[in-house]
């Protein structure tokens, strides 16, 4: 009697390992859904095409990503780009800055779909609070905010936007951020851990080949050419770009490449168009081929009113351009010694003169490999795409 318990014992104890053991491997293969959040359309620049270059290195084997994004309109190009990596995309059915309606678009979509993890990249203090407070009401475990943004002006915040940090800091309970600028931003303090904006090292390396078919397409064989990359928008400040232009025409034949999209357009049209200087002006729509048109430039200017991190700043430095950028770029964007800095207040007199006499002493032909000087700095998109995927997983 007493061998057929101790069998009994044992049978069970077996069968209690073996159910434990198979519900393991079922854990251990369930996939992760998680929702990603992003500011704005889905197209060829910024946070959309950083977190989809993320994506892109990572192994999805067990990830179920959902996209929303708060506009409502999609590059095809990038919205293929995404679905590629298997991406399944919801846009915003709304005006993306009423914020009403975006709440109750994030509520229908998180209520239905179940996430694992939510990973907020509005870099908006407002925005992010909405998406950070509906996910804990609807008990996703992991709650990631990742800020991209930085403070726009100088005024110190009021109770509102304070409030607002403090709620973001307490709501999120895995703060993220590109840079310490951007921290103190969203969560009032730096305490969080960065991640930075890496980038392909394998596509943005320079190419003298690339560069003679980019300058000759574009008929840029004996002219200057100056250039950014950036959402057409108000404040990357593209107007001071075209204010260097009017005043380099006075020293050489001049171009600027300006590539982006964006609602600004047609505004600064207009502005070349007053300014007398629209034949020196090439408009490039976003695209996935930015490392064509900055192996055609001479230099690189980015005088942005705000940024969180500076990402095309850093592209243009693995492809051993000069850069400008204003004091409103955060240090971290210089990554080589051919990163300088100036003030807007300075004019675009005094930004015209020190591009123009640098690259008049310095060879622009030639460029050398700086993809070791950007992996040591940290941007190297493969050791970003791991630290995230790492963070989805629960891996330390």
């Amino acid at each position: 009697m007493r061998q057929l318990l101790l069998l009994r014992i044992h049978w069970l104890s077996f069968i209690t390992e073996r159910i434990t053991n198979l519900m393991r491997i079922k854990e251990k293969n369930k996939k992760i859904k998680i929702l990603l959040v992003i500011y704005g359309d889905v197209h060829f620049g910024g946070v959309s095409v950083l977190i989809n270059n993320l994506l892109a290195k990572m192994d999805r084997s067990r990830l179920d990503i959902t996209l929303y994004a708060f506009g409502n309109v999609a590059d095809e190009g990038c919205y293929r780009f995404y679905e590629e990596n298997g991406v399944k995309i919801v846009l915003g059915e709304h005006d993306r800055y009423r914020r009403k309606l975006i709440a109750w678009d994030l509520l229908r979509i998180i209520a239905k779909g179940k996430f694992d993890v939510i990973h907020c990249n509005t870099g908006g203090l407002e925005l992010t609070f909405i998406s950070m407070a509906i996910a804990r009401v609807f008990g996703v475990k992991k709650r990631i905010a990742h800020s991209h943004g930085s403070k726009r002006s100088s005024v110190p915040y009021g109770r509102r936007e304070q409030f607002y940090q403090r709620a973001n800091d307490r709501l999120a309970n895995i703060q993220l951020s590109c840079s310490v600028e951007a921290a103190q931003h969203l969560f009032g303090h730096s305490d969080v851990r960065l991640l930075y904006n890496g980038i392909d090292l394998n596509k943005f390396t320079f190419s003298s080949d690339l560069r003679k078919k980019a300058r000759s397409s574009m008929e840029l064989d004996g002219k200057f050419v100056i250039g950014t990359v950036g959402r057409l928008d108000y404040i990357k400040n593209q107007k001071f770009i075209f204010d260097i232009v009017k005043i380099l025409k006075e020293k050489s034949e001049v171009r600027a490449l300006i590539v982006g999209s964006g609602s600004f357009k047609d505004e600064l049209v207009k502005y070349s168009e007053e300014l007398e200087i629209e034949e020196s002006i090439i408009f490039i729509d976003a695209n996935d081929r930015i490392e064509y048109y900055l192996c055609a430039m001479d230099a690189f200017v980015f005088p942005s009113l705000s940024e969180g991190l500076g990402i095309s700043a850093i592209e243009a430095q693995a492809m051993d351009l000069p850069v400008w950028s204003s004091t409103n770029v955060p240090r971290k964007a210089a990554v080589t010694e051919k990163a300088f800095f100036m003030d807007l207040e300075d004019g675009a007199g005094k930004w015209a003169d020190d591009i123009f006499e640098y690259c008049q002493c310095h060879d622009l032909e030639n460029r050398y490999d700086r993809s070791i000087d950007i992996r040591k700095k940290g941007y190297d998109i493969c050791d970003s795409a791991k630290v995230l995927h790492d963070i989805y997983l629960d891996r330390k």
